[in-house]
């Protein structure tokens, strides 16, 4: 279980598809690995090796190991929609580190967040 990590949420009428279609486009420039499951997509960033090898104090922000993840609930007429980022440190501590991996995570969250509401909205204008 993540000890550090964001959450926001916000609701769509869009098909979860079409969600689930621009998530991934807005994950992939993030870069990392994507990952797909029935209702969510992931792409883990940062990397394990250094953070137990160099510690995170001598990392950059993108180096520390993170998910970002865009998940979507099937509501019937609308979708909620929960874009996270948390610590992937596993093991090990991350002493020192709060508040950097918070704002962080805060970060990825809220750029996530933005930019598939701003393509959603872009989707719905353009469908009329």
């Amino acid at each position: 279980m993540s000890q550090i990590s964001q959450q926001v949420r916000f609701i769509s009428s869009r098909a979860p598809v079409e969600i689930m279609g621009i998530a991934e486009q807005v994950l992939s420039k993030l870069g990392g690995k994507l990952s797909r499951q029935q209702d969510c997509v992931f792409t883990d960033l940062g990397s394990q090796l250094k953070m137990r090898l160099l510690g995170g104090m001598f990392l950059s922000n993108e180096s520390l190991p993170t998910r970002v993840k865009v998940e979507v609930l099937d509501g019937g007429e609308e979708r909620r929609i929960f874009v996270s980022a948390e610590d992937l440190t596993g093991f090990g501590t991350t002493a020192g580190l709060g508040s950097r991996y918070q704002a962080w995570c805060t970060q990825l969250a809220e750029r996530v967040h933005d930019d598939l509401a701003y393509q959603l909205e872009n989707l719905r204008k353009n469908a009329r």
